[in-house]
């Protein structure tokens, strides 16, 4: 993996300085200074513009769940995902220094890490107020007095806060996959996952005909979820992680199946997953 992402020669990625997804970049993309968008769909766009160029996205996380919308946005922007790594996430709570828990009245934090620390936080009477990114959420708090911040303890030391609480997370096990996005299609020596998106016909038994083709071939599906489609209320597509490789033969030869009887079929890539 790590030669294929010499390949690129810029990286771009949502949020500020102490962001989850600055610190992924850092990890993948070591020798690049990260490109800071507002967006998840800046950097889609700009992937999509710039061909020598990636991208770091948030895609899932082990308690939360898929991000939302970006598979749609991988689908919009014809992006593939090159490369990914999965990052164990310690969330902690910080404010100005000197503030008591007890005088906190708001947290600010992204939608997913108020999720991943619902249960810390019911146990709070503070007013919840989401924000674009974690790294965003730590200097809003550097600014409020009675706000406080659910981010990495990077985050709290760049906006200078003091750590409140540490390890706030529902699960020990807090795990967030980001994903690499490239305009092209590559393919990793060591790839070990096929990530593909599918639609199916509205009718009876089309799911189960979809998975009965994987089934044939021995083909294991490590994830599965629904999504929902923007332009049709209430149908669905999904979005499939599958062991193994487009090199593998019976990988090749389930996705030429599914795709005869899918409505549609995008392969998303073929690459390296790093486990935590």
């Amino acid at each position: 993996m790590e030669e294929l992402l010499k390949r690129f020669e810029k990286v771009y990625c949502q949020g500020i300085e102490g962001a989850y997804s600055h610190i992924a970049a850092r990890q993948l993309f070591p020798r690049l200074q990260p490109i800071f968008l507002k967006s998840f769909e800046q950097v889609c766009r700009s992937v999509g513009e710039d061909e020598g160029s990636a991208g770091i996205l948030p895609f899932e996380n082990s308690t939360a769940g898929i991000v939302s919308g970006i598979v749609r946005l991988l689908l919009k922007h014809e992006l593939y995902i090159a490369a990914a790594k999965e990052i164990r996430i310690r969330h902690v709570l910080c404010a100005k220094k000197g503030t008591q828990l007890s005088a906190v009245k708001r947290v600010f934090s992204h939608q997913q890490a108020l999720l991943q620390c619902s249960e810390y936080l019911s146990r709070l009477d503070a007013e919840q107020t989401e924000t674009p990114n974690t790294a965003v959420s730590a200097k809003m708090a550097s600014r409020e007095e009675f706000s406080a911040a659910i981010c990495s303890e990077e985050a709290a030391r760049i906006y200078g806060l003091e750590i409140i609480e540490k390890n706030i997370c529902n699960s020990d096990n807090n795990i967030t996959r980001f994903i690499v996005i490239a305009r092209n299609f590559f393919q990793s020596p060591d790839a070990d996952v096929t990530s593909v998106y599918f639609k199916v016909k509205n009718e009876s038994g089309a799911l189960f005909k979809i998975l009965k083709v994987f089934a044939d071939h021995g083909v294991n599906l490590i994830s599965l979820h629904s999504l929902p489609l923007e332009d049709e209320p209430w149908h669905y597509g999904f979005y499939a992680d599958i062991e193994g490789t487009l090199g593998r033969p019976a990988i090749a030869a389930s996705l030429e199946e599914v795709r005869e009887k899918a409505q549609f079929l995008r392969i998303f890539g073929s690459y390296c997953s790093k486990r935590a």
